[in-house]
């Protein structure tokens, strides 16, 4: 057997299949990967999926990842590496690629990135307003109902996707050195 064996859609299908454990086991700190398989998959068919659809798991598996690390209280520095990472100064040039947005969509992830990011920043400037957020806001805003709602927005990109594949196809009987035999009926 030279080369790989494995068609490009089971080994997507197999990376879709670990991402959606990582989403339904809310392993946060995996949301990252996700991330990075999300926008290799975005790259590589960028209609497979509605922008705003991917935009909104986007950023809220984002999001997901920085608000959980302002509740566990990992360093400033690490938070401020991660909003500067996923919610950039005044750039939303990872959705400006995708040639299904509008204008009108553009401007809308730009505000909703620079509000984010927002937050974040005066949450780490004052440690009584991230404290108080932490305890009330933060839980009802990316608790689990969010979680939840992330959950159900990758399972329909997941759907999306899959509807976008070519069929699965079972591989060759000789390639695996049995040969398959047609199946023989009794008469009746």
């Amino acid at each position: 057997m030279g080369g790989s064996d494995v068609s490009p859609g089971v080994s997507l299908r197999l990376a879709l299949a670990g991402a959606w454990h990582v989403v339904r086991g809310r392993s946060l700190v995996q949301f990252p990967r996700v991330l990075g398989l999300l926008e290799a998959v975005g790259r590589a068919a960028p209609a497979a999926v509605r922008f705003r659809h991917g935009v909104r798991l986007r950023l809220g598996l984002q999001a997901a990842v920085v608000v959980q690390m302002l509740q566990e209280a990992q360093p400033d520095g690490k938070i401020f590496d991660a909003v500067d990472s996923f919610f950039p100064e005044g750039d939303a040039a990872p959705a400006a690629g995708h040639a299904q947005a509008t204008p009108q969509e553009l401007a809308m992830v730009a505000e909703a990135q620079e509000s984010f990011r927002d937050l974040v920043l005066a949450l780490l400037a004052d440690r009584g307003r991230r404290a108080a957020y932490l305890q009330g806001p933060a839980r009802q805003e990316y608790g689990e109902p969010f979680l939840e709602a992330l959950e159900h927005l990758f399972y329909e990109y997941l759907q999306r996707v899959e509807s976008a594949l070519p069929p699965p196809r079972p591989a060759a009987a000789s390639k695996g050195g049995v040969e398959a035999r047609p199946s023989r009926t009794p008469p009746l």
